[in-house]
């Protein structure tokens, strides 16, 4: 499951079309924080992902981003479970 901008999308084919769909050329990202913990069953199978940041689409003013992804492991592979982006205006 993807959110962005309270946009729910699911499954992985309409995540891909959602994401190759966006309205802009480039977007350039300026990470300042990144945090992960564990969740309740460890971070051997699942943990949490939050970044927060500025980025700029196109040639447009920067904006503050945050961004948290919920990673899973199935087998020997890990994977995004959850992905909530949202742009930050004050």
């Amino acid at each position: 499951m993807l959110t962005w901008e309270r946009t729910e999308v699911q499954g992985a084919q309409n995540i891909v079309t959602t994401l190759t769909d966006m309205p802009f050329e480039k977007v350039q990202h300026n990470v300042t924080a990144i945090h992960a913990q564990p969740t309740l069953f460890g971070a051997d199978h699942a943990f949490v992902i939050s970044v927060n940041g500025q980025l700029k689409i196109d040639d447009g003013e920067a904006m503050q981003f945050s961004q948290v992804w919920l990673i899973v492991k199935e087998g020997d592979s890990f994977w995004i479970h959850n992905d909530i982006f949202s742009l930050n205006f004050a």
